[in-house]
This record gives C-alpha cells, structure tokens and sequence, in this order.
C-alpha cells in the first residue's frame, strides 16, 4: 500500500501538467475538508505518513477520477497511469489496507507528536501509552474490525471495486 501511494506522489510529481491538473482538480471537486494535495511519504516522520494516508483517503473518489482522465488524455503516459496505479488503486486490498493502517496510525501519531513536544512529562507519557495500548485491544474485537470491514465496503461500493470472493 505504502508503495503504491509513493508511486502515485512520484507519477504527479514527475510532470508538472499532471501535478497543475491534479492539484486544481482536487481543489475542485473534493468534498471533504481535509487535505487537498497529495503528501509525501516520510521514511521517519510517522506524522507525514499519516498526512498521506489521510490526503489518499479523503479524497480517494477524485483520486481515481483523475487517474482515470489521466489515462485517457495523456497519450505518454497514459497506460501507466491506467493499468499499473489505478489496478493497485482499486483493489480491495489496497483500500483494506489504507482504512485499517490509517486507524492504526492515528493513534499512534498522536502519542508521536507528544513524545516529541517540548512539554513532554512522565506521568503523562505513561497514561498516554497505556491509552494507546487500550485502544489497540479494542480495535481487536470483532466489534470494531466489523465496524472497518462496513467502512472499506461501503468505500468500494461507492467506487466500483469488486468485493473479496470466497475462494
């Protein structure tokens, strides 16, 4: 997941066409507040990946949208952007992935930018920790994994992506 996110920064990067068209139309047609560009992938800062977890989630529908346009209008390079992002884009997994990390993620990123404050205490460090502890307990119950499993169905419904089959 985390590598097709840093191919898609790096395919609107690569062009400043594509990165113009990409970034007015997310201003354009996104409907939820949030960030309106594509962020990159920090291999350290666990703040800037969830940034870019959150930026590919809230705004996944214009993201395929464009690719989508992308792919019919750029002659060059097109096919990439058709058969190699938007295939990893809309698959289950990759939208699986990306609701499941994100919860993840937010919760750590929470206590990551505490322990990096300058008012940082002890006390506060340890009932922090032991929330974050809590709450990865109770994401491991069959309440809350149902809870994501409806979010990523009602996310793939909403963009075409085929279901998981039983094999």
């Amino acid at each position: 997941m985390f590598g097709t996110m840093q191919s898609l920064h790096n395919f609107i990067r690569a062009s400043s066409k594509r990165h113009v068209v990409f970034e007015s139309t997310l201003l354009e047609f996104s409907k939820k507040s949030g960030p309106s560009t594509l962020k990159i992938l920090s291999d350290t800062r666990w703040s800037c990946r969830a940034e870019a977890l959150n930026s590919i989630l809230l705004n996944y529908e214009v993201i395929i949208k464009i690719l989508e346009e992308i792919s019919e209008t750029d002659i060059s390079c097109g096919p990439e952007a058709t058969y190699s992002l938007l295939k990893n884009i809309c698959d289950f997994k990759f939208v699986f992935c990306l609701v499941f990390i994100k919860d993840v993620m937010t919760h750590t990123n929470i206590l990551s930018k505490y322990l990096q404050s300058i008012n940082m205490n002890y006390a506060a460090v340890i009932s922090m920790s032991t929330q974050s502890i809590n709450i990865f307990k109770e994401m491991r119950s069959d309440k809350k994994f149902d809870e994501m499993w409806d979010k990523v169905i009602e996310i793939a419904i909403e963009n075409n992506i085929k279901p998981p089959q039983v094999p």
